[in-house]
């Protein structure tokens, strides 16, 4: 999907702007479980499978990506259900809730050091 790969390419430049050293590895660090999550969100293959995944994810409350800015499993389904959102459009979303988080850890980072 060519907008997930421009989203990748958007949080490359975020890292790449970033400018001290420190800061780049705490963002590398702490961003870890947003990047393993999303590669599980993005490998999935239909509705069913990413929402049993999303699910692990939010009852861990590790690394929770928050696509469409909801936060737990029954607001997304209504929300997908409610806007008639496909499969792709929820990739995308995923893609994008990570980029949120990748650019959340760059300002604290940032402001930090």
């Amino acid at each position: 999907m060519k907008e997930i790969e421009e989203i990748y390419e958007e949080m490359k430049t975020i890292v790449k702007n970033m400018e001290d050293e420190d800061a780049i590895n705490e963002v590398k660090e702490g961003y870890e479980i947003f990047d393993k999550n999303t590669k599980m969100l993005l490998e999935t293959q239909n509705m069913d499978d990413y929402f049993k995944k999303y699910e692990i994810m939010c009852a861990s409350e590790d690394g929770v990506l928050e696509c469409f800015d909801l936060s737990n499993l029954d607001d997304l389904k209504h929300h997908i259900e409610e806007n008639n959102i496909s499969f792709d459009e929820l990739k995308i979303a995923t893609a994008q809730a990570s980029c949120a988080a990748l650019e959340n850890l760059a300002f604290e980072a940032e402001e930090e050091y």
